[in-house]
């Protein structure tokens, strides 16, 4: 039995048993489709129903919840606040929302919500005034004046008390309220229900479609997005070719002469041997870059080109451990006597 079939099986034996049901498109076949359907069930809780003039409603979580299982999304650009934000006792929301069919289209509803205080001041007025009446001289009731003994601070104080928690969210209730009747016209909900268990233990049985991964064209599509994404967290390299080598020719006009004299002293004075001008770098970096044991190899074959003992000069830095236990600093400057003497008896 393909998936599509046991959907449908699912879904009809939940109607019978008097469960909610919503499916923003027929369940058809999905072998050929992008998209494929896909079932979730959902139970609100008791926190997620209140009750209100002997009604009950879904509180907003609850609908958010319901919004959640049916994939809802929100435009981003459309859904947003459209008063001035010039006048502290008004406010106004838009909220733009939908919810994918069959056909990988997302169809939006739009719906709005505002908060005037100036007319919630108003209605509070009414609502304490009446309630301050209501109470009269009933002692059982008295408490339900919170200890004012005159009508107008009654009133005055629970107006006030009302009005700043409303201005405080002001937008939270604007938004809420206009998200929810979003929620409520594309899913079909009731605004108000009769019955506390029409809402509490009902199955919310909800339908929405996504892509559909076992489709050739889906599945590759997905392998390329995959690469691309990486791509772009990580960088890519962009092949450029390989650009050919041209070497400079040398000119002398080029050269910049430095006299002997402006060498400062400190570095004359620093030389232990004396220094021969040369245009090579006598191999100096190749040595230094060679391990110690090697340095010493080569310091040995040079004594033995210059005729000179190297047995000498292992005795003189004996207590440094020989050659070998001298800094880089002595051995760089013994590699570059020997070099010299080298140059100045004659021997390549």
């Amino acid at each position: 039995m393909s998936d599509y079939k046991e959907i449908k099986k699912i879904i009809d034996t939940e109607r019978e048993k008097g469960a909610f049901i919503f499916m923003p498109s027929p369940i058809l076949s999905m072998e050929d489709s992008f998209y494929m359907p896909m079932i979730e069930t959902v139970y609100l809780r008791e926190d997620e129903v209140y009750s209100a003039q002997k009604k009950y409603r879904i509180h907003y979580n609850g609908l958010l919840r319901l919004a959640a299982a049916a994939a809802f999304e929100w435009s981003a650009i459309d859904t947003c606040r459209t008063d001035g934000r010039t006048d502290r006792k008004y406010c106004s929301f838009r909220a733009v929302g939908g919810v994918r069919k069959a056909d990988g289209k997302i169809y939006f509803h739009k719906a709005e919500d505002d908060l005037d205080l100036e007319v919630i001041e108003d209605e509070l007025i009414e609502l304490y005034s009446g309630r301050w009446d209501r109470i009269g001289n009933n002692k059982t009731d008295q408490w339900k004046r919170d200890g004012h003994k005159t009508k107008d601070t009654f009133v005055d104080a629970m107006v006030r008390r009302d009005l700043i928690q409303k201005r405080k969210n002001k937008l939270k209730l604007c938004e809420s309220g206009a998200k929810a009747r979003v929620i409520r016209f594309v899913l079909g909900l009731q605004g108000q229900y009769s019955n506390k268990n029409d809402i509490i233990g009902m199955p919310f049985v909800i339908v929405h479609y996504a892509l559909n991964i076992k489709h050739p064209a889906v599945k590759k599509a997905l392998t390329a997005g995959f690469a691309q994404s990486q791509t772009m967290i990580y960088g890519g390299v962009k092949d450029v070719g390989q650009i050919p080598y041209t070497e400079r020719e040398h000119d002398d006009s080029d050269a910049i002469d430095i006299p002997v004299d402006d060498v400062p002293d400190a570095i004359k004075e620093s030389q232990e041997f004396e220094p021969i001008e040369s245009e090579q770098d006598n191999g100096m970096v190749d040595f230094e870059n060679c391990s110690v044991d090697d340095q010493v190899k080569a310091l040995k074959e040079m004594c033995k080109q210059c005729g000179e003992d190297f047995k000498k000069y292992e005795k003189s830095q004996k207590e440094f451990g020989g050659v070998a236990g001298t800094d880089q600093e002595w051995r760089n400057k013994f590699f570059d006597y020997l070099n010299n003497f080298k140059k100045k008896d004659g021997k390549k």
